[in-house]
């Protein structure tokens, strides 16, 4: 993406971006699906791992998203001009680590055999 594309805004996001927003069209687009399905795939892991650890997975979820062809964004849209942005690192490293916290306490519940 140029800095031009970027300044002007995303009228379309592609099918690797990771949309932040509510609602149906975020929940089923694609990029949010394959994000999902990344912290499914690690969630386990990050809730085993010792505190310091956790930070990893966050990275290494972004990471992916940036790797695909074309590279994934993480982008939120406009509310008045309806063009996507790109959030940027910190908060799309924030966004992933919340989504890698949720329903954590209740799958440590589990692993420890505690049914509460």
């Amino acid at each position: 993406m140029t800095g031009k594309q970027q300044a002007e805004g995303i009228k379309t996001p592609h099918d690797h971006d990771v949309l932040s927003g509510r609602g149906n069209f975020v929940n089923y687009h694609p990029g949010n699906e394959h994000f999902r399905a990344l912290v499914r795939k690690h969630k386990m892991e990050y809730v085993k791992c010792p505190k310091p650890q956790k930070g990893k997975f966050s990275k290494l979820i972004y990471e992916e998203i940036k790797a695909r062809n074309p590279p994934g964004r993480f982008l939120k849209q406009d509310a008045s001009t309806k063009l996507w942005y790109d959030i940027g690192e910190k908060k799309a490293l924030d966004k992933t680590r919340q989504a890698l916290r949720e329903g954590a306490p209740e799958l440590m519940k589990e692993l420890s055999g505690d049914s509460g």
